[in-house]
Parts: C-alpha cells; structure tokens; sequence
C-alpha cells in the first residue's frame, strides 16, 4: 500500500484528521480495512493496513542488490 497526493473521486472513503484529508477506494478499503497512518517528522509516513503480504517478491529480504 502507498501513499500518494491524489484528487478525491465519488468511490473514494474521506478521512479528514487534522486539516489533513485521506481518501481510500471505497473497495480498496473494505478489502485492507483497519488503515492506520502514523507520522514521523524525521521519517515520514508508516502505514498499516490488514492487508496480507504476498508470498512472492521481495519485501524485507536483505539478499537483493
């Protein structure tokens, strides 16, 4: 799941939390609901979802590169 800016569409759940507005697919969300999005000024964006990592590609692996 990414984080990106994006402009809000009619299939899109709104979140506003502090002036700040999320917008997920309507369908994306039913299927990686809870969503959680946590800020860290010298680190960015984390984000959390329930949905489930792929068994094939690389995702934390350290033998790429």
């Amino acid at each position: 799941m990414a984080l990106a800016l994006d402009e809000q569409k009619d299939n899109d759940v709104v979140h506003e939390i502090d002036g700040y507005k999320f917008l997920v697919e309507t369908a994306l969300m039913e299927e990686s609901k809870p969503i959680s999005v946590e800020f860290h000024p010298h680190m960015g964006f984390n984000i959390k979802s329930g949905l489930k990592a792929s068994s094939s590609g690389c995702s934390s692996c350290t033998s790429c590169g």
